[in-house]
C-alpha cells in the first residue's frame, strides 16, 4: 500500500503520492522535532521466585531431611551443564516475557463512592471534524465551561463516566492575535482543571502527509504530554480500503510515540464508539504547562520583559 491513503469517490493523483522510501526519511526528520522523553509504563509484572526445589521438581521434604535435600541439591547442580544452565535461563527468561498481564477486576464501589470521571480533551485544527464528533457521540449533559468571553468549552458525559471537552480549533501558527487568545482561553480552562487523562487529538481522514502535518501542528506544541495523547481519525468512512488503511496508518504514526490511535466513522453508533474509546490507556495526570507554549509567566516576569523592550526602544530611538 502506498502512502496515501486512497479516498472513494477521488482519484489520486501520480503527484500527490509520495514514495515510500521518502516517507520513511521524513518520519525520521519528523521524529528529531518530537524530542521529549518517551515514557515506558511500569508493566506491574509480578516477580517470580524459582527455588532450587522447584527448578529440579523435587518434592519438598521435611525439616529432618533438609541435609539429605541440600545434599541431593549440590549432586544434581554439578550435574548441569553451563550450556544446559544458559539455555533453561534463556527458556525462562521467555517464558516470563511471554506471559500476558491479566489486570486485576475492578473492585465495585459502594454506593457512597464516585467512580474517578475520566476527562478527555478534544483538540484540532480547523474542519477537521472535532465538533461533528462531538455531536455524534450523542453525550449526555452537554454543558458550556466559558473559558473568556471569547469563546466556550463544551463539556459532555458518556457511559456516566467519561468527558469529552470540545475545545476551539487549534491555530497556533496563524495571526498572532487569535494565537494569544487561544494561548490565554486554553490557560485559563486549566486552571479551573488540572487533571486530565487524555489528550485527543482529531484529524479527518484524507492523504497521509496531510494526516500528518495536521497532527503534528497540535502535537508540536503539547509533545511534553505525548504519552496521554492519542490520534482519533474520523470520516473513515471515506476509505477504500478501511482495515488495510488503518493498518498504514498505525505505521504511519508509530514514530510519534502517542498513547494509542482509533479509528471513527460516521455509520457508528454510541456504543461502537464507546468500544474504541475503551482502546485508550488512560493516565490521569496533573498538568503542568512549564516548559510548554501555554506557561503562564508571572507578573514580575512579564514587568522584566516590558522594561527589557522599552530599554531596546529607547536605544534604537538614540
Amino acid at each position: 500500500m502506498g502512502s496515501c491513503c486512497a479516498i472513494k469517490g477521488k482519484k489520486q493523483q501520480p503527484e500527490q503520492e509520495i514514495n515510500c522510501e521518502q516517507e520513511q526519511e521524513q518520519n525520521k526528520q519528523e521524529k528529531q522535532n518530537i524530542t521529549s522523553p518517551k515514557v515506558v509504563a511500569d508493566p506491574g509484572r509480578k516477580q517470580h521466585d524459582h527455588k532450587m526445589g522447584q527448578f529440579l521438581n523435587m518434592d519438598h521434604k521435611s525439616p529432618e531431611q533438609q541435609p539429605e535435600l541440600d545434599n541431593q541439591v549440590e549432586l544434581q547442580k554439578k550435574k548441569i551443564e553451563p550450556n544446559n544452565q544458559q539455555k533453561h535461563i534463556k527458556q525462562e527468561e521467555q517464558n516470563i516475557a511471554s506471559q500476558k498481564v491479566v489486570p486485576e477486576p475492578i473492585r465495585q464501589k459502594d454506593s457512597k463512592q464516585q467512580i474517578d470521571p475520566i476527562y478527555v480533551i478534544l483538540l484540532g485544527t480547523a474542519g477537521v471534524g472535532k465538533s461533528s464528533f462531538f455531536r455524534q457521540m450523542e453525550l449526555s449533559n452537554i454543558s458550556n465551561e466559558t473559558a473568556t468571553s471569547i469563546s466556550n468549552y463544551h463539556v459532555g458525559s458518556l457511559d456516566k463516566q467519561y468527558y469529552f471537552v470540545d475545545t476551539p480549533s487549534f491555530q497556533l501558527d496563524d495571526d498572532i492575535d487569535q494565537r494569544e487568545a487561544f494561548i490565554k482561553e486554553f490557560q485559563n480552562y486549566f486552571d479551573n482543571r488540572k487533571d486530565i487523562s487524555s489528550f485527543g487529538i482529531i484529524v479527518n481522514f484524507e492523504r497521509t502527509d496531510l494526516m500528518k502535518k495536521k497532527v503534528l501542528s497540535v502535537l508540536k506544541y503539547l509533545r511534553k504530554f505525548k504519552n496521554i495523547i492519542s490520534i482519533i481519525v474520523v470520516n473513515m468512512e471515506l476509505s477504500e480500503n478501511e482495515e488495510g488503511d488503518k493498518s498504514h496508518l498505525r505505521n504511519s504514526f508509530k514514530y510519534m510515540d502517542c498513547n494509542q490511535i482509533i479509528f471513527i466513522n460516521k455509520n457508528m453508533k454510541q456504543e461502537d464508539i464507546l468500544k474504541e474509546i475503551k482502546q485508550i490507556n488512560f493516565i490521569q495526570t496533573q498538568i503542568d504547562f512549564t516548559d510548554t507554549i501555554f506557561e503562564k509567566i508571572t507578573q514580575s516576569e512579564e514587568n522584566e520583559q516590558l522594561r527589557t523592550l522599552n530599554l531596546k526602544i529607547a536605544q534604537q530611538i538614540q
